[in-house]
């Protein structure tokens, strides 16, 4: 029998908040084309980002990032972000409550 790979996903959850992260942001980054691949690697080094897509519409990436206040998503912005080279804008929204999680699911 021949051994079979990437068929077993683990996936965690955790509670945000009782780790000490109030401030749950999404971000939609626009980013210049051939910054793309550039910007998606450095946010996936970043420890704040939990979840981080290259997606079509006005924004070129979405972002979920983790806060432990809003003087923290401040200084992320400000420094992390901006540094980013072809970063030409983002937009910032506030997650008030989280309903659904999904985990996942190959294929799907």
């Amino acid at each position: 029998m021949r051994p079979v790979t990437g068929v077993l996903y683990l996936d965690v959850r955790f509670d945000h908040e009782r780790l000490g992260h109030d401030v749950v942001p999404i971000l939609w980054l626009s980013v210049a084309s051939a910054a793309l691949a550039d910007v998606g690697h450095a946010l996936a080094t970043h420890p704040e980002v939990r979840f981080a897509a290259a997606v079509t519409g006005q924004a070129d990436i979405v972002a979920a990032t983790l806060h432990p206040n809003t003087g923290d998503l401040y200084t992320y912005l400000s420094d992390r972000i901006a540094a980013l080279d072809g970063v030409r804008s983002v937009e910032t929204a506030l997650t008030t409550r989280e309903v659904e999680q999904l985990t996942y699911e190959p294929g799907r």
